[in-house]
């Protein structure tokens, strides 16, 4: 009883309330892999139908202005450590520049401190080729995933359950819903029922390759380029609305804090609707960082828009204040996230991230070329500025040796229509100058058409000495 009234006076500082009988929300975390803030019907998106999003919007805290990595890996680790992903070695997605480092804390290890119970179904993408680093050894007591990062059948796929290979049958986006489906049903009625969860469900869709059943495919052929990436989206649509309608009927939707986010900014989805922002997965423009973020938790949070800057970093630290969590000093000083948990009841301006200054860096620099890269799609915001180089290093031979010639790349996608890449519209390529930062106000200018960084450069000093800063002390990774 005594910590059911810790509890209830910690979350009653923000105006919420906990019921004696489950003094600890449980949480489910969503993370959807490519989906773009474009690819919801809510969000403006003439062709998408996505009925279960926009109803999962509609009754949830939508953060509106968030921000991730501009691609996978990185986005994983900053969202299980609540740090930057260099300050735990996460630079690329390959090479093994994916493996987070043993020493970093993570979410479920901070929520088992307090009695959850945790579960990761799907993408863990953070080393699960070496046994040290996968997600059984990192703080989760349930472990389903794939046991490579390079494995990308959609159907029948082979899995691990804590280093135990099965071999499931079905599409793979419905294996995993299922799974995570199981075990929430179990958790609330099974012999372990009262303890509360962590389920942390990660797709690998709409990620290429880009396959579906065809009854998803259907209703978007002859009307968009790109039929199966679109079906791959209706089917995450589908899936989310059968965890929806399960937490529903097990009746602890006021219980429960569901949150569904997607992990880098679009892809083949933002030549349909991609909310006026430019660029896209990979690169430095908005487009690349900016995604959707609904947080549902029936009761205590009000379902709103919030404008405020926010971050996936701020996943971890919001989580650990509405569970009465106090992080020891020496972890929390890592901490580049901020407890969100103001923003629950209102679209607070008092909070402690209202002024804060959030960096992405695409980081997928060649090994120990990192200050080479120093400037390589790089970015700052802060407040409605985004200060950013879309631009490449000087080597035309960057990263061949991986077969990824990333900057190399980023003129060829200028000069060569043929070239393959996510998006046709080339506007979403353009570089900036090269030896300078290109400043953007994003509520004139949304779609960071015009550079005035000339115009603001007390501005620019400002933002640009921030990532100097920050810099210095974080990045040079792998």
């Amino acid at each position: 009883m005594f910590k059911k009234l810790i509890i209830s006076s910690i979350v009653s500082a923000w105006g919420l309330s906990i019921g004696t009988s489950s003094p600890r929300p449980n949480i489910v975390l969503v993370l959807i892999d490519d989906m773009g803030y474009g690819d919801i019907a809510a969000h403006g998106n003439p062709l998408l139908n996505t009925p279960n999003f926009d109803r999962l919007r509609a009754q949830s805290l939508s953060l509106d202005d968030f921000l991730v990595s501009p691609t996978c890996s990185p986005t994983r680790a900053a969202l299980m450590t609540g740090m930057h992903e260099l300050h735990s070695g996460v630079t690329h997605t390959i090479s093994g520049r994916n493996r987070m480092d043993l020493d970093a804390i993570t979410l479920p290890q901070v929520l088992k401190r307090v009695g959850y119970h945790t579960a990761i179904f799907g993408k863990w993408h953070l080393g699960i080729e070496d046994e040290a680093y996968r997600p059984y050894r990192r703080g989760f007591d349930v472990a389903l995933n794939e046991p490579s990062d390079n494995q990308r059948s959609h159907y029948d796929p082979v899995l691990i359950r804590n280093g135990v290979e099965e071999q499931h049958t079905g599409y793979r986006t419905d294996v995993f819903f299922n799974e995570a489906m199981e075990y929430i049903e179990d958790r609330i009625q099974g012999e372990n029922s009262g303890e509360p969860f962590f389920c942390y469900l990660a797709t690998f869709t709409p990620h290429s390759p880009r396959i579906v059943p065809s009854k998803y495919t259907e209703p978007y052929i002859g009307k968009s380029g790109y039929p199966e990436y679109h079906g791959m989206v209706a089917n995450v649509d589908e899936n989310l609305g059968r965890l929806i309608a399960k937490l529903d009927a097990l009746d602890i939707a006021d219980d429960t804090i569901l949150i569904v986010m997607g992990d880098n900014g679009g892809t083949f989805g933002i030549d349909t609707w991609n909310a006026g922002m430019r660029g896209a997965k990979g690169n430095a423009y908005l487009g690349a960082v900016r995604t959707f973020s609904f947080w549902r938790w029936v009761g205590q949070i009000e379902p709103s828009v919030s404008k405020q800057l926010t971050a996936h970093h701020d996943v971890l630290p919001t989580l650990a204040a509405v569970t009465g969590i106090e992080l020891e000093r020496t972890h929390s000083n890592k901490l580049e996230g901020h407890d969100l948990s103001p923003l629950f009841k209102e679209d607070s301006t008092n909070w402690s991230g209202r002024d804060r200054m959030v960096i992405h860096h695409a980081t997928r620099y060649p090994e120990s070329k990192s200050a080479e890269h120093k400037y390589v799609k790089a970015g700052v915001r802060w407040g409605k500025y985004h200060l950013l180089r879309q631009v490449p290093c000087t080597n035309p031979h960057c990263g061949e040796e991986l077969r990824t010639s990333i900057c190399r790349n980023s003129h060829r996608r200028l000069l060569d229509p043929e070239m393959a890449g996510f998006y046709a519209d080339k506007w979403h390529y353009e570089l900036t100058a090269l030896d300078r930062w290109a400043l953007y106000d994003l509520e004139s200018d949304p779609s960071e058409e015009r550079d005035m960084a000339e115009d603001r450069p007390e501005i620019v000093a400002r933002m640009s000495e921030y990532f100097e800063a920050w810099w210095r002390r974080n990045g040079f990774g792998r």
